[in-house]
């Protein structure tokens, strides 16, 4: 489904409060935009492995833990995050919690 407009000079608008949810796994959901997706974490994600992928962003809302080998980091609404590819993490999200961020693709 693609619900983008093209405009003139190649900009793109993208209305998210229009594109549907996908559910990536329990308590993790995203919509998915050209290069870009919004991306739900809720408590009831446990990531079992470590991911490697390199993810930009931008926290909107809520409060994620992100773990690394050897520390943990509090991202909150309003922070941004640049993880290199290659960097092992783990996102997790308090008990009664929310992270909704804005992440774009490489």
């Amino acid at each position: 489904m693609q619900l983008h407009t093209l405009y003139f000079g190649g900009m793109i608008r993208i209305p998210f409060a229009e594109l549907p949810w996908e559910t990536v796994s329990p308590g993790l959901r995203q919509k998915i935009g050209p290069g870009c997706r919004l991306l739900e974490h809720l408590p009831e994600h446990v990531e079992e492995t470590w991911c490697t992928r390199g993810h930009r962003g931008y926290v909107v809302d809520g409060v994620l833990e992100l773990e690394l080998a050897e520390e943990r980091i509090l991202l909150g609404a309003g922070d941004a995050l640049d993880i290199p590819e290659g960097l092992p993490h783990k996102g997790h999200v308090h008990p009664g919690g929310r992270a909704l961020l804005f992440l774009v693709e490489s």
